[in-house]
């Protein structure tokens, strides 16, 4: 699948700088202000046609979470901490959480898929940012649960971080991509690259793993099968081989770990 991404020229050139709110350092951006570190210039703003709220686990990570790119790239996106930013916004606003006017994204038996939704009313979209095992919390709250749920069609997910819950679980970035991309279609007919800078940081920091263990075929990337595409099948294979016996000597520490435990 091929993107219409702004230039990764400002990322090439970045250095680690620190924010000038927290006084931190980051390269890049900087994860808890939403601040881009180093140069602004030709980092790409997407325009959403939704009011975009990311619902934020507290047990998950931001350094490890792609919300954050949303935030960044788009004006439109705004990230809540669960459950406190929930609770103020409905103190602002009573009809926040207005059910008429709202829509969840998740999968489950009772969700719409993109094109069983009239959209016309529709004014704010919401987003979970967890685990999977995370996700019961937020979805039993009194905000969400008189939201409509809806889904997007199945997608491979190209992230790095390794999950145990099949490929079709994607990031967070790439659930609001596929989203607005699907929600683009029906309700405009088409889609034509509105939307493919929200992937900007995602498909950067994809290319940038691929090409460091590229470049060094005695790497092995540990977390995820098949995930460095090598052009070379051979090399493919000798990673596949390698993978298999680094998770053969994980079964076997963890097996002496659990046996010493019991002697003790």
């Amino acid at each position: 699948m091929e993107f219409k991404l702004a230039s990764f020229k400002p990322l090439q050139e970045s250095k680690r700088g620190f924010c000038p709110k927290c006084n931190k350092k980051f390269k890049f951006f900087c994860y808890y202000c939403y601040e881009i570190i180093g140069n602004k210039e030709g980092i790409p703003n997407v325009k959403l046609p939704l009011d975009t709220f990311i619902i934020h686990h507290p047990n998950e990570k931001k350094s490890k979470s792609t919300a954050v790119h949303a935030r960044i790239l788009s004006k439109e996106a705004k990230i809540l901490e669960f459950p406190d930013d929930l609770e103020n916004e409905e103190k602002k606003d009573a009809k926040f959480f207005n059910p008429n006017e709202t829509v969840v994204l998740f999968p489950s038996e009772d969700s719409l898929s993109i094109p069983e939704v009239d959209w016309k009313q529709i004014k704010k979209v919401f987003f979970i940012d967890s685990t999977w095992n995370q996700t019961s919390s937020i979805l039993s709250s009194k905000f969400i649960i008189p939201m409509k749920k809806v889904k997007i069609s199945n997608y491979e997910t190209k992230f790095w971080r390794y999950q145990n819950v099949g490929k079709n679980c994607l990031s967070t970035i790439e659930a609001i991509y596929y989203f607005f991309k699907e929600y683009q279609i029906v309700v405009n007919g088409s889609y034509n690259s509105e939307f493919d800078n929200l992937l900007y940081y995602f498909i950067y920091f994809y290319n940038l793993i691929q090409k460091n263990y590229q470049a060094d075929s005695s790497k092995t990337f540990k977390r995820i099968d098949n995930y460095i595409q090598y052009e070379n099948e051979n090399l493919n294979e000798n990673q596949n081989q390698n993978q298999k016996k680094i998770k053969i000597k994980i079964k076997i520490k963890i097996k002496m770990k659990i046996k010493i435990k019991m002697k003790i």
